[in-house]
């Protein structure tokens, strides 16, 4: 049970563990005192917005700092009791530690991205220097064949082309599969240059516009899985 101002009022076991903290501890101060400072703002948004008859409960991922020091991911469940002339008189919070399947869900996004990274190196310094060999020497060969005269120039040449769109599609995997980096431009130039490919292929108009004076606060992990 948590006051209007962020006191608590009453706290159970369960929430002393999570925490660090002896009931008493917890019972002299109020939770902004413990939650991540990257992550009050939003929840006192909510709160303000409960307060003000906006929404009648909220359920929000935050982290609060253990005793110890270290932060805890948690998923808090709120909502808000008033009296009986509409007045607030206190939050109930329900609050579960969340913090494996945080660290577990970060393991599979690292996974993953190194996957990526090492798929999209294999493509660009195996198969991708493979195929651009083989243009260069259709290429020559085609060159060859038409200054001699010789009737397989048309096909040399056909075979030159689609050694250089083979070139090319292997760059586009490339780019599909490897992790977006800050030196290939970030998110929002990502996403410019991947509906300018959609445009080009599909024959069809895609615009994609981006208010960049905004950040994007997401974590390197989740801008390269989005």
């Amino acid at each position: 049970m948590v006051s209007p101002d962020g006191r608590w009022l009453r706290v159970n076991e369960a929430l002393c563990h999570i925490v660090g903290y002896s009931a008493e501890e917890l019972l002299r101060t109020d939770f902004q005192t413990i939650t991540y400072a990257d992550d009050l703002g939003r929840d006192l948004h909510l709160v303000r917005e409960m307060l003000d008859g906006k929404r009648t409960y909220y359920e929000l991922e935050k982290r609060y700092i253990h005793k110890a020091g270290y932060p805890i991911w948690i998923l808090l469940s709120v909502s808000l009791i008033r009296d009986e002339y509409g007045q607030p008189l206190y939050f109930i919070s329900q609050i579960q530690d969340i913090s494996e399947r945080k660290r577990l869900e970060g393991a599979v996004r690292e996974m993953t991205s190194s996957e990526q990274e090492r798929l999209g190196r294999d493509l660009h310094d195996g198969l991708g220097q493979e195929l651009t060999g083989l243009s260069l020497l259709a290429g020559a060969f085609a060159t060859k064949a038409e200054r001699l005269g010789s009737p397989l120039a048309a096909d040399a040449f056909a075979l030159s082309d689609i050694a250089r769109n083979a070139v090319a599609t292997c760059r586009d995997i490339v780019r599909g599969v490897s992790p977006l980096t800050e030196s290939q431009g970030g998110l929002v130039k990502g996403i410019h240059q991947l509906t300018s490919r959609a445009a080009e292929i599909g024959g069809h108009t895609v615009g994609f516009t981006a208010t960049e004076a905004v950040p994007v606060r997401l974590s390197w992990d989740s801008r390269n899985q989005l």
